[in-house]
C-alpha cells in the first residue's frame, strides 16, 4: 500500500479487526471520486436468513471527508469473515447506500449498505404477462433490464407443462 492507503490501514488495530478478512485493506481508493484517496473497512453488522436477501452495513474508515456519496452507490463490493477453521465466509453485491458518520483524528468514518443485485428487483415497479415461455425466458426477460444481476444458469432437464 502506498500513500492515504498506507495511513489509514497503520491505524486500524488487528486485534480488534482480525475477524475481518481485509481488515485495513483497501475498499476504494485512487483517483475514482477526483481525489487521492483510500477507504478501508473497519467493522460490518449485518443480516442473513433463509428466504431473504442479506443485509449488511459496512463501516469504513478514509482520509478524505469529501468523498460524494453518490458515487458509491451500485459499485460492487464483497466482504468476508475468516472463521474458526481458517476458512473464509465471504458476500459480494452492490452498495446501496452510503452515509457520512462523522470524522475524528483526521479520520473519516462512513457506512456503507451492502445488498445483493437482486435487491434491485425490488425496486422496481411494473408488471408483466408471460404467455408462451418457460422458465428460462421469463428468469431471461425479468433481469434483461437490471445488467448489475449477473445470472448463471443451467438446465439439467427440460419439464413442460
Amino acid at each position: 500500500m502506498v500513500g492515504a492507503a498506507a495511513d489509514v490501514a497503520g491505524i486500524i488495530d488487528p486485534s480488534t479487526a482480525s475477524d475481518i478478512v481485509g481488515a485495513g485493506i483497501p475498499i476504494a481508493r485512487g483517483d475514482y471520486w477526483g481525489a487521492a484517496l483510500s477507504t478501508v473497512a473497519e467493522r460490518f453488522t449485518g443480516r442473513e436468513a433463509v428466504h431473504e436477501l442479506f443485509s449488511f452495513d459496512v463501516d469504513a474508515l478514509s482520509t478524505s471527508t469529501d468523498l460524494n456519496l453518490a458515487d458509491f452507490i451500485g459499485e460492487e463490493l464483497t466482504i468476508a469473515l475468516l472463521q474458526p477453521d481458517g476458512s473464509r465466509r465471504a458476500w459480494h453485491g452492490l452498495r446501496t447506500d452510503a452515509v457520512w458518520l462523522g470524522a475524528n483524528g483526521g479520520l473519516a468514518r462512513y457506512r456503507l449498505h451492502l445488498q445483493p443485485a437482486l435487491a434491485l428487483l425490488g425496486l422496481r415497479r411494473d408488471s408483466y404477462i408471460f404467455q408462451d415461455k418457460d422458465t428460462r425466458d421469463l428468469i431471461g426477460e425479468l433481469l434483461a433490464d437490471d445488467p448489475q444481476v449477473r445470472c448463471w444458469r443451467q438446465v439439467y432437464q427440460e419439464i413442460r407443462l
